[in-house]
């Protein structure tokens, strides 16, 4: 399993939620594009070189977050991992506070 840094979480102008994993000359859009395949709602972002979720309506922003976490291990081999580097744009701080949480016991 291949560890990738997130270097920002965002909460974007649409209210998606975006995962911006670093760039990585071995990944990104060659292996990142086929997340979507689980059919999870789940997509890579080739504008913003993020994981991106749909506008949550049912879930929230952490489960969005679990989910993208979920897909991209199952489904792409890749262990996405908060640092203390790991920016944080628009996300709200009960949010932020789980993402934080669940990253660290799922590493």
């Amino acid at each position: 399993m291949d560890e990738v840094e997130v270097i920002k979480v965002e909460v974007s102008e649409d209210n998606n939620l975006l995962v911006t994993p670093a760039q990585d000359e071995n990944k990104g859009e060659d292996l990142y594009q086929y997340i979507y395949r689980m059919a999870t709602g789940v997509f890579w972002d080739k504008e913003k070189q993020s994981f991106s979720s749909p506008v949550p309506r049912e879930w929230s922003y952490f489960q969005w977050f679990e989910n993208i976490v979920y897909c991209a291990k199952s489904e792409l081999g890749v262990a996405l991992v908060i640092t203390p580097k790991t920016s944080w744009v628009n996300v709200p701080d009960n949010e932020k506070e789980k993402m934080v949480g669940y990253a660290i016991k799922n590493t």
